[in-house]
């Protein structure tokens, strides 16, 4: 009743589970609940009672089909999960009454746990729960879609309606009173209107509007306009600095955009000449919040805005840092071992957090840098509440190669970017081919620096920005690669894609033989490179989460 009125529907498809325990299974462990589809119809403006008879009628007859595999019934109606997301229905109700109290079950005592639950694959999922103190109903919702607020105030409207269903059977559905829904509540938001253009205020600005406009091929660009936003992306804000260094004479670090994603912003730096302060390896990405601060070293690239959209995801209650690489600004000599690395990203984060737990992560070799950290921490006497190593292997365990294998392993990167694609839905696709375009756009930057450092015999000390951007690349490989790491005394978190590259399958590259205080696997649905990318990295930072609120536990 309540999402018909919301969605203007007389048809409503409402998934719920039924248990499906069969004499097979009977000595197996594990849920075995799969999704029933529910049809509804609501035409006719029924009254509320027969309304009620409808529904028990169709739950009736969809139980006598619970032998008929929910994947089977998929799959005979040609139709497929985008993006993990259920193709049938997005709206999921259940009702319970098991295992939400302690019991004794002759000598076996059974006592519920808490748990921290990792989301739902739908947008809205209606749980109503018997628990000791009463009937609980709780709604899981789409963060992208709905808010804190709108979710209440859905609670509040549902709770309402029962209570009409209780009062009085009789009145019609269009006769039920209910508040008049917010407009973007539960249908699917109108196209935004087109932004009021913000133009520059001064010669400065003017300048940047006209730098930021070439690079990223939109126009007109406002001011006030975030560059992330607009498409822009860490390989495309080396040459943007590139840029703005021949205009200005001024040389900024990448990380200036962390807290500085729009020209007028920009644009105020520019005019107190520089950024004020010394140079450092940590940059604050998300400073604020009442959780212990997440650590999450560069990857081979050296700069962290790679992390941006991962701890933006993780909210505004996590202090997010990241570990940017030494001589990123070209002034500084490159660290060549992961050794040196560490010890320089111990000190810079002891500065923030002097003494532990420590929670630490990096993505590829940004992994490896991390795991040295963790290792001379726990020398120091520190604590290590969570090592998580996103798609990072024992670099150290990996053979040169043939040529044969380093030429699939080049037509498996093309695979797996097409794999990831195909994950998406239509926008999710346009989004996706957007952004690759603009990564190859950029990445002609770096490109054209390791042409240029193989040709030019020019001194170091005269690198443009790609240059300088294809030895720090280079120079992390080989560091990374050079690395032999010691057994760990801890846990290591390995969070990896559903595959990885069959280059990599050799033995000793996992984790499993080094964590001697265990190995904890997540393997997140994406392709390899894929991780920390839109969308898929909401699902990285949802498992993160869960890990640091477990950790924090611990």
């Amino acid at each position: 009743a309540l999402l018909s009125r919301y969605a203007g529907q007389e048809e409503i498809l409402i998934l719920s589970p039924t248990s499906n325990r069969k004499p097979e299974t009977e000595p197996l462990i594990g849920p075995f609940a799969g999704p029933m589809p529910l049809r509804i119809l609501l035409s006719g403006n029924p009254p509320l009672r027969e309304l009620l008879d409808r529904v028990r009628n169709v739950t009736i007859e969809a139980l006598n089909y619970t032998d008929v595999p929910f994947e089977g019934f998929v799959e005979e109606l040609d139709v497929r999960s985008v993006h993990g997301r259920n193709p049938l229905s997005q709206c999921y109700f259940f009702y319970q009454t098991a295992f939400l109290q302690p019991r004794q079950l002759q000598n076996l005592t059974v006592t519920p746990l808490p748990d921290f639950s990792l989301g739902t694959h739908f947008d809205l999922q209606m749980g109503v729960l018997e628990r000791r103190e009463g009937i609980r109903a709780q709604l899981e919702y789409n963060p992208a879609l709905f808010n804190h607020a709108k979710a209440a105030e859905t609670l509040r409207v549902y709770e309402g309606v029962l209570q009409i269903f209780v009062a009085d059977p009789s009145q019609r559905l269009s006769e039920l009173s209910l508040p008049a829904p917010s407009t973007s509540q539960f249908v699917r938001p109108e196209r935004p209107a087109k932004p009021r253009i913000t133009l520059p205020g001064d010669d400065t600005e003017s300048k940047l509007v006209r730098i930021w406009e070439n690079l990223l091929h939109v126009r007109p660009i406002g001011t006030d306009q975030d560059y992330f936003e607009l498409g822009g992306n860490s390989l495309l804000a080396v040459r943007l600095f590139s840029e703005i260094h021949k205009e200005f004479q001024v040389k900024l670090p990448l990380s200036t955009l962390i807290e500085s994603r729009t020209i007028q912003a920009l644009a105020q730096i520019l005019r107190l000449n520089g950024p004020a302060g010394n140079w450092s390896p940590l940059v604050a990405i998300q400073p604020r919040g009442s959780h212990p601060p997440f650590f999450c070293v560069h990857g081979g690239g050296g700069n962290v805005l790679i992390y941006r959209d991962l701890s933006r995801y993780l909210g505004t209650d996590q202090p997010f840092y990241g570990l940017q690489s030494q001589g990123l600004d070209g002034q500084q000599p490159l660290l060549t071992r992961v050794q040196d690395m560490a010890e320089l990203y111990v000190r810079e984060i002891q500065k923030v957090q002097p003494h532990g737990p420590y929670f630490l992560g990096g993505y590829c070799m940004g992994g490896t840098v991390a795991f040295e950290m963790a290792q001379q921490l726990k020398t120091r006497g520190e604590e290590v509440a969570l090592l998580a190593l996103f798609d990072t292997l024992n670099w150290s365990k990996l053979s040169a190669g043939s040529i044969r294998k380093k030429i699939y392993y080049e037509l498996e990167r093309y695979l797996f970017h097409v794999q990831n694609f195909l994950l998406l839905s239509f926008e999710g696709k346009l989004k996706f081919l957007s952004g690759k375009f603009r990564v190859l756009r950029s990445r002609t930057t770096l490109w054209k620096g390791m042409l240029s450092r193989r040709l030019s015999a020019s001194p170091e000390g005269s690198m443009s920005e790609s240059r300088l951007l294809a030895r720090l690349w280079e120079t992390n490989d080989r560091a990374g690669l050079e690395y032999v790491p010691r057994p760990y005394p801890g846990v290591i978190t390995d969070f990896r894609p559903m595959k990885q590259y069959t280059r990599y399958n050799e033995p000793g590259v996992y984790w499993e033989e080094l964590a001697l205080g265990g190995q904890e696997i997540v393997t997140l649905p994406v392709y390899p490179a894929g991780m920390l990318l839109e969308p898929f990295v909401k699902d990285l930072a949802a498992v993160l989460e869960a890990h640091i609120n477990r950790a924090m536990v611990r």
